[in-house]
């Protein structure tokens, strides 16, 4: 042994005896369809140092590997449909739309009660008049709508009405642009009496003619007021303004009436005599100054006028029906200005 270690060092090979081995391959479990290859006999001793060279062998033959049983093909799988954001579809039963459109009504019906509603006013405690007495227009009586203080002129105390009653007339102040009304009085076993003019008229014309109307006048006057007017329009000779002549006195006879429309053909069959009866009670100082045989037509604030110039428009004869606050008014006016005065009173009253 000791001669071996001294070959190995020194690179020679050590004495000894050879030994041939079998090196068996590694047992591997055979292939299905594969044969075994056959370790063919060992050709001659074997080397010592190595396996030896392997022999070339003809290619295996290759047997298919019979298919087992088809595996089932796994069920389908349905994905969900990917929902987009912003864009959610809720389908919910009809109890919940329901629910949600009975909350939308009592939500309206209290927004409107609580809201929008305005609340009747409590009529027990609101002092206001009642509808019926608030939807009437209220209608003032003609010493109401043209007011003041009146004067009396006494009927009973007179033997010439007429120009008793001119005289009267022009002993008053008025200022201009106003009226004054005037009480006609009779005294009667030491009782005044208020009378209309009307009355008065009777005790003049009664012996006139048929032309007068007075007992239809009469008959259909509600209500009556006589009052002298100062004007400021006065005419020359020449028939120009006279600026300097202020405050000239006429009178305008005012009846509410129910008929109108007769009241207007009464009247317009007077018109022949109407100057010569009321021309002391209307200031006019010649009847035969008439400007026009005819009466005329005028219109103003669109209430309709007739009249007669005596000779021009500060001494007249006018005559118009007033429709103001559901009511007819009778005006008899002595001049034109006296006419508009009275009709303005009427209207805005």
């Amino acid at each position: 042994m000791g001669e071996d270690i001294s070959s190995i060092k020194s690179g020679q090979k050590p004495a000894g005896v050879d030994i041939p081995r079998k090196i068996a391959p590694e047992a591997r479990p055979p292939m299905p369809g594969i044969q075994k290859p056959v370790t063919p006999p060992a050709g001659g001793p074997i080397s010592s140092i190595g396996l030896g060279r392997a022999e070339k062998t003809s290619p295996l033959p290759f047997t298919p590997t019979p298919k087992g049983p088809e595996m089932p093909k796994p069920p389908v799988v349905i994905q969900p449909p990917i929902v987009v954001p912003g864009e959610k579809k809720w389908f919910l039963s009809p109890i919940f739309y329901m629910l949600i459109a009975g909350v939308l009504v009592v939500g309206g019906f209290m927004y409107w009660f609580f809201v929008l509603r305005v609340p009747e006013p409590e009529v027990v405690v609101s002092p206001t008049p009642s509808p019926t007495l608030s939807a009437t227009p209220s209608v003032k009586n003609l010493s109401e709508i043209f007011g003041g203080s009146p004067v009396n002129f006494e009927v009973s105390l007179s033997e010439n009405i007429g120009s008793d009653f001119k005289t009267f007339v022009n002993t008053l102040e008025v200022s201009t642009n106003e009226f004054l009304k005037v009480d006609l009085i009779e005294e009667t076993q030491d009782v005044l009496i208020l009378l209309n003019f009307l009355d008065v008229f009777d005790m003049v014309l009664i012996d006139t003619g048929p032309v007068y109307p007075g007992t239809f006048l009469k008959d259909n006057v509600l209500d009556s007021v006589t009052t002298i007017y100062s004007q400021s329009e006065t005419f020359k000779q020449d028939g120009t303004i006279d600026f300097n002549a202020q405050g000239s006195k006429k009178v305008t006879f005012i009846a509410k009436i129910n008929d109108k429309i007769e009241a207007e053909r009464r009247m317009k069959d007077w018109e022949p005599t109407i100057a010569d009866d009321l021309a002391d009670f209307l200031l006019i100082t010649d009847t035969a100054k008439e400007a026009s045989v005819n009466y005329l037509d005028n219109t103003y604030r669109g209430i309709p006028i007739r009249y007669k110039n005596f000779p021009f428009a500060d001494s007249t004869v006018d005559y118009s029906i007033v429709d103001s606050n559901g009511q007819s008014y009778l005006v008899i006016a002595g001049s034109r200005e006296a006419t508009y005065a009275a009709i303005d009173v009427l209207l805005e009253q």
